[in-house]
């Protein structure tokens, strides 16, 4: 297990995870997944990133999210995507 702080002030490039939930503590964060209607969560929701699954998020400000990421040892914990 790591566990990791990390600052998420603006919106990410399309990227995909192995597998994440994320509990969203404050602020608000719009992510696109590819082929659905954008989600807004907001302070108490629960997303979960299916594995493979391409995303792109956006902060209007900053966010802080509790984030369980399942990961393949060995494997990167984030891919960008072009």
């Amino acid at each position: 297990m790591r566990v990791r702080v990390q600052r998420m002030n603006e919106g990410w490039v399309k990227h995909v995870y192995s597998c994440c939930f994320q509990n969203f503590v404050d602020g608000s964060e719009v992510q696109t997944v590819a082929g659905r209607s954008p989600v807004t969560a907001n302070a108490g929701s629960l997303l979960y990133d299916s594995p493979g699954e391409v995303h792109e998020t956006q902060n209007t400000a900053p966010v802080k999210v509790l984030v369980v990421r399942i990961i393949e040892k060995g494997k990167h914990v984030t891919t960008q995507v072009p």
